[in-house]
């Protein structure tokens, strides 16, 4: 599966992404800084996603977000 994301891009929660957990992120710019297609470098990786990005993100002031978000929850910033 070829993913529309790239370590680098700036990206938000998906509009239709309705977790609460993510409410404090969610209309907030984060930067994938990892990008993974596998379980084979990455514990949390969810094989029945197919080969779907998982990726690793951070504010622009470089803190850390607390989870990771498949390619289906996030949109790219406009």
């Amino acid at each position: 599966m070829r993913s529309n994301y790239k370590v680098g891009d700036k990206v938000m929660i998906a509009c239709n992404n309705d977790n609460d957990r993510y409410e404090e992120y969610r209309d907030k710019t984060m930067i994938i800084t990892d990008a993974y297609y596998s379980d084979e470098y990455c514990f949390a990786y969810d094989k029945s996603m197919n080969g779907m990005g998982l990726f690793r993100l951070e504010l622009p002031n470089g803190n850390q977000v607390g989870f990771m978000l498949y390619e289906y929850e996030i949109r790219k910033c406009v």
